[in-house]
């Protein structure tokens, strides 16, 4: 009897972790869908094809400022995956050596998040982006390879980790008492918690969560049909978090109160957008990929969007074009940046090698260059002119009497208002 009854208890006890499986609890305590609001949205009317380029950098920058970032055994790294500038620090991750390196203000290495720290229990495997919520002291990222999400001070000290929840979607972030997932048109994510097809989830520290972007199934099958971006949004802009959504072509605000606004609506000529009914038209369903394919005018949304006063730094995105971007909302200029020319404001180093990373509390622009880049730079300067290099700031005179394997250096640049 004894051996009947153990499987028979065990039978039942499988049974409830099946029915428990199939029917997990919903982690919100509310759900909201909410509208967007549009009115006040600001129109800004462009053409890619004409923006100034192969102009002098001095006619938009009013400063530039080169910061090399000290290189040492403990914070030499590989590249500026994600830059993100906090009161205190400049926190860069890099995805070739898995970590996130903290520098001050002056440059000079700080400490690292590495997936070796002995007193973190289970060890990250693959950082994934990182958010950071100044109002929380609060560093979040996604282990891409694991169940876990992991915080850490923006100190880079460890505090906890924890079960990732299945709603995080492909882009996320984290404001005052607002976590934000971007969804990028996966609707298996939110219909498995029975919530209708929407692209961003906004969920408050209480559990209270909002819906907004939502979009028809039947049009829109799988995410797969469609091209993404590597982030959605974009922190430090003047007390809200900038939002982008794919195959959009405006410019989203969220607020500490977990309000979605419409701040920006850009209008492009009609070669490089696509056709207005593109994402409601089940027709175009399994084909857009193929639609921005045929034509490399096409842009099919904006990346990299940031703001400091009158001045908008952003990407064109698809696949004729990423070209960084600089428009004035004072003069309404249009500057392809990766077009301009050094000169003697930027002592005729590169000023961009990398795209559009940061900004910061002073109104400053911050882009990186490589090192081997402004090596290649000082060679032929100093063939055309010996004493090129008594011009230059005791911080970039000091880097180059090292050689190129060093840590890429910040570019600060404000930019003329008017």
């Amino acid at each position: 009897m004894k051996p009947k009854l153990f499987t028979t208890l065990l039978f039942f006890v499988l049974l409830q972790g099946i029915a428990i499986a199939q029917a997990p609890s919903l982690p919100f305590k509310d759900v909201k869908q909410t509208e967007i609001e549009k009115a006040g949205a600001i129109e800004i009317r462009l053409d890619p094809g004409s923006a100034i380029t192969d102009e002098p950098i001095s006619s938009i920058v009013e400063t530039v400022t080169y910061l090399p970032l000290q290189t040492t055994p403990a914070s030499l790294f590989g590249e500026i995956s994600q830059l993100e500038a906090t009161d205190k620090y400049y926190i860069i991750w890099d995805e070739i050596s898995n970590s996130i390196v903290f520098f001050d203000k002056k440059g000079e290495y700080v400490t690292k998040i590495t997936n070796t720290d002995k007193t973190v229990e289970t060890p990250y495997k693959k950082i994934d982006h990182f958010a950071v919520n100044e109002s929380k002291n609060e560093l979040i990222f996604n282990d891409r390879y694991s169940m876990l999400m992991y915080y850490y001070t923006l100190d880079g000290k460890f505090i906890k980790s924890i079960q990732k929840p299945s709603y995080i979607g492909n882009s996320y972030s984290s404001f005052k008492n607002y976590n934000a997932y971007y969804q990028s048109y996966n609707h298996e994510n939110l219909a498995n918690l029975k919530i209708p097809a929407n692209n961003l989830l906004l969920v408050d520290d209480s559990g209270k969560a909002k819906t907004y972007l939502p979009y028809d199934t039947i049009a829109i099958k799988s995410q797969y049909g469609l091209y993404g971006i590597d982030r959605n949004f974009f922190n430090n802009q003047n007390g809200v978090i900038y939002f982008l959504n794919n195959y959009d072509y405006n410019i989203y605000t969220i607020d500490s109160f977990g309000r979605v606004t419409v701040k920006y609506r850009f209008v492009m000529p009609a070669v490089n957008t696509f056709p207005d009914d593109f994402m409601t038209n089940k027709n175009y369903d399994d084909k857009r990929k193929a639609y921005t394919d045929a034509d490399n005018r096409v842009i099919y949304t904006l990346t990299d969007f940031f703001q400091r006063e009158n001045v908008l730094v952003f990407r064109f995105w698809g696949h004729g074009r990423n070209q960084l971007s600089v428009f004035n909302l004072q003069t309404q200029s249009l500057v392809s940046l990766t077009e301009m020319s050094a000169d003697k404001m930027t002592f005729d180093l590169p000023f961009i090698s990398k795209p559009l990373v940061s900004v910061d509390r002073n109104n400053q622009f911050i882009f990186a260059n490589s090192a081997a880049s402004l090596f290649a730079a000082k060679t032929k300067l100093l063939q055309k002119n010996k004493n090129w290099l008594a011009s230059l700031p005791e911080a970039l005179s000091t880097f180059f009497k090292s050689n190129s394997q060093q840590n890429p250096v910040l570019t600060f640049i404000k930019f003329k208002q008017q």
